[in-house]
């Protein structure tokens, strides 16, 4: 038995949960393909934080702790104030009339805020005489002097004596340190002596990250699902050797990043890259619509296309004589002839020394490659000089070229993690360590169920295709594709709707009846797309890591197999149904549609399999686009007809329409294809579905055991006596 310990993330809207269960199901013959659910917690920290000069800010007691971190700061008020804390309130006191508009000014700062998180800031204001305006100002601020307005209100005209409310809701960003609030007022005739103005303290409240998750926002927001199973535990870094003691891991496996601050990670911003090359029109952008790791990379379009488009980093110090790594990926959108990750040394005075770069020719379109990597160094110590300083860029040929590129990496090489690993983990299992096994799934939030009574919130994502699902042509007139071909049809809707098209490939090049080209206003894109891509048996997909695919079922190849026993199974069902699990030895399908032309009502029919006993039938509302669908229908009724049921534990490298091979209790074999898999923890537990099943028995050419051939068999051994050992 191997040992292994789960590690379980979910990131949506840039926050990182723990979930307390979570199942990722993946099935061929489903829209969705991939379909999560998750419990999360709710956060006991996310309650209401009330924050003033003798309130608490979480466990810290501001006003005790820092007093200076609440003050009142008079600006503009020329008859002199008294301003005192009483019971929780800043109270000021006029000590001499002021005719003028006096402005006073509260403030609270340095109070630390968590990025990423929605709060909001409430106070109330009331003084003995009209105030004209009073407004609140919330700032976030890092140290060294960074300040930057997130909320503001203003109300006008307030009466003597009465509370005014004053409200602020705000997002804190990525890596925010402390906020300040300030309130002004104005009166509108001045104060006289004695006269007070009062304000209670800020209050300060931060929501729920879970509960501001919405599947409602347009685009979706996006769901990235992480499962990994260990099969071994490092040691706390203060336990290795006496050398390493007290060292953090990026002190004893590599220097910081040297590209600072906005690393190039792109989770914090793009702001030390400017252009190089392209002219005017090439453009980048900050957005999570595509990542590598994290939620966030770099977008490079440029419209005016032609020649290169090129964006470096500043330029940065960096140490000589020593190993420098370097790396970087890059996910085309659009056909690139090129794409190169450049590295520029300079000399002490900001003179180019020289540049070296790696370049890859047209790098798949819709998929992350990586951009290179390697180690480099300083030649000689002579040429030391010449290594002082470095930028990064990132360069891209082609026609109207668009790309993400992430994490873009250029460090000190010091000793890998790996080392550190072999040498001071502790692995589950003899034999040593064993590779960590993962899912990783880029997927779109559906739903958002909160159980206040349980404190627990459930979330559902699904793939991208769940997307097409959603939408229906929102138009005036029909929209008709490029070409027509089946492939041509997938890229117009996949193009329309998600901005993506279909990787390159030979499946979809069938054409497609005129009449059924249009789609139709009001019409589903995935209704649409369904009845054209079943003319040919086809299948469109979007992955669990958001790869789009068109394929044939019965040639497509999945690496791996998944060979199952009864010592490895911990539940297995054998389903024989004629009336059950969609089986059928016929089909017949039914296209009824309005003639363009004439305005006629059309019918025409599409059989496979006509001296079949169980038919399965279908109508389809749009016009015939050619023979096909029911021979699809059939093939798939048909691989239903038996289906095993495989329960065992998680094995992350399962997935649909991989090879399977079960052998059974009886000691027969059964030989098909996974046609679904779900993974649910924390029960570590796997579920499979299969499909094609072809039972094998003893006498069986397909029992032969692996390495062993037909040709074999001797001249003059039968097929049956021939004893098939290996």
């Amino acid at each position: 038995m191997t040992a292994s310990t789960h590690i379980n993330r979910l990131q949506v809207g840039g926050f990182t949960f723990e979930p307390d269960s979570l199942s990722l199901d993946l099935d061929e013959d489903r829209v969705p393909y991939a379909l999560m659910r998750a419990t999360l917690p709710i956060d006991s920290r996310d309650r209401d934080v009330t924050t003033n000069g003798r309130g608490q800010f979480g466990p810290r007691d501001i006003f005790a702790e820092d007093p200076e971190s609440w003050w009142f700061n008079p600006h503009g008020v020329p008859g002199p104030a008294d301003t005192v804390l009483v019971d929780g309130q800043w109270v000021t006191t006029w000590t001499a009339p002021s005719s003028a508009l006096p402005h006073s000014r509260t403030s609270f700062q340095y109070v630390p805020v968590q990025g990423l998180y929605s709060y909001t800031a409430h106070t109330r204001v009331m003084a003995d005489v009209d105030l004209l305006t009073a407004t609140m100002v919330v700032e976030l601020v890092r140290e060294g002097g960074w300040f930057a307005e997130v909320g503001r209100v203003t109300l006008a005209n307030i009466p003597a004596g009465q509370w005014q409310q004053l409200e602020v809701e705000f997002a804190a960003p990525e890596r925010p340190e402390y906020i300040h609030v300030h309130v002004e007022t104005r009166a509108v005739d001045g104060y006289a002596i004695g006269d007070q103005l009062r304000q209670d303290g800020v209050q300060l409240y931060r929501a729920s990250p879970v509960l501001t998750l919405d599947p409602r926002t347009s685009p979706p927001q996006r769901v990235h699902v992480g499962l990994t199973q260990a099969f071994g535990y490092g040691r706390p870094v203060a336990d290795l050797s006496a050398f390493y003691a007290g060292q953090t891991l990026a002190e004893m496996e590599i220097a910081p990043t040297v590209i600072a601050p906005d690393d190039g990670s792109f989770e914090y911003g793009i702001s030390e890259w400017e252009p190089s090359d392209g002219g005017a029109g090439t453009t980048i952008a900050w957005t999570d619509a595509q990542a590598h790791t994290g939620t966030h990379s770099m977008e490079i379009t440029n419209p005016a296309g032609g020649s290169a488009t090129a964006w470096t980093t500043d330029m940065f110090p960096i140490e000589t004589l020593v190993r420098w790594y370097w790396r970087a990926w890059v996910y085309p959108t659009t056909p690139i002839t090129l794409a190169q990750l450049r590295r520029y040394y300079y000399d002490a005075d900001g003179v180019e020394y020289v540049w070296v770069g790696t370049a890859i020719a047209n790098p798949p379109v819709g998929q992350w490659t990586r951009l290179g990597s390697g180690f480099e160094s300083v030649p000689s110590p002579i040429e030391a000089a010449g290594y002082r300083f470095a930028r990064m860029e990132i360069r891209l040929s082609g026609t109207n070229p668009h790309a993400y590129v992430d994490d873009v990496t250029f460090r000190y090489g010091r000793m890998g993690l790996a080392s550190f690993t072999t040498e001071y983990g502790e692995p589950f299992n003899p034999g040593g360590w064993r590779p960590s096994t993962r899912v990783r799934a880029n997927l779109h939030l559906r739903d958002r169920t909160v159980d206040y009574a349980a404190g627990t919130v459930e979330i559902v994502a699904a793939s991208a295709d769940a997307l097409l699902t959603d939408y229906a042509l929102t138009a005036t007139t029909a929209m008709t594709p490029s070409g027509s071909t089946i492939r041509d049809c997938c890229n117009m809707v996949l193009g329309h709707v998600l901005g993506v098209a279909l990787p390159a490939g030979p499946a979809g090049s069938q054409l497609v009846e005129t009449d059924a080209l249009p789609w139709q206003p009001g019409e589903g894109a995935w209704s649409y797309l369904s009845g054209i891509i079943g003319i040919a048996g086809l299948r469109l997909w979007c992955d669990e890591r958001g790869l789009w695919h068109l394929e044939d079922p019965e040639v497509l190849i999945v690496p791996g197999v998944l060979a199952a026993s009864p010592l490895t199974a911990t539940d297995l069902t054998d389903a024989l149904s004629r009336e059950q699990g969609g089986w059928g030895d016929s089909a017949v399908v039914t296209y009824e549609w309005d003639d363009a032309g004439t305005g006629q009502r059309r019918t025409r029919y599409d059989a496979a399999g006509v001296t079949g006993t169980r038919t399965i039938t279908r109508t389809v509302e749009r016009p015939y686009p050619g023979a096909g669908l029911a021979r699809g229908i059939l093939r798939r009724a048909r691989a239903l007809g038996r289906v095993l049921g495989l329960g065992g534990v998680s094995d992350y490298s399962v997935r649909p329409y991989q090879p399977f091979l079960m052998t059974m209790p009886d000691g027969g074999v059964q030989a098909g294809a996974v046609a679904a898999v779900s993974w649910s923890q924390p029960d570590d537990v796997m579920t499979v579905r299969t499909r094609d099943l072809l039972g094998i028995d003893q006498n069986s050419y397909l029992y032969t055991p692996p390495g062993v051939s037909y040709d074999d068999v001797p001249a003059g051994t039968s097929y049956t006596e021939y004893a098939w050992e290996g």
